[in-house]
């Protein structure tokens, strides 16, 4: 199983912050790419960065997004290697609706291969 993970950041974002999140991600699970972008919406990059991964797993992180624990990141991948769409719940503070609960993309791991068998939805 390959697996790569993701953090998406913008100019914003002091390198400072960057640098904290590597170093906690580095304990955890070596291997995280941060990825800038600044011309695309936040959609439009995770978009991107599916269509373009070869990875079976593919975990994305926002900036901000820091695993506290050694083995949170290891369950998402096998539940995700599993077929399963896995992350933190989310609603829309703007909707009305507080029942519409989903996986957010601040921190979630997905089936690379499942999600384009599901027509690769756009973010």
């Amino acid at each position: 199983m390959k697996i790569e993970a993701i953090s998406v950041y913008m100019d914003n974002i002091p390198v400072q912050v960057r640098e904290a999140q590597k170093a906690v991600w580095d304990r955890f699970y070596p291997n995280l790419m941060q990825h800038h972008h600044t011309y695309l919406s936040h959609a439009k990059t995770l978009d991107k960065i599916v269509e373009l991964t070869d990875a079976d797993v593919l975990i994305i992180a926002d900036i901000d997004a820091i695993p506290l624990n050694e083995n949170i990141v290891h369950r998402m991948t096998d539940l995700a290697n599993a077929g399963y769409l896995v992350g933190n719940a989310q609603s829309s503070s703007h909707l009305e609706d507080k029942e519409h609960v989903f996986i957010a993309p601040s921190f979630m791991a997905l089936n690379a291969k499942k999600y384009r068998e599901l027509g690769s939805p756009s973010f």
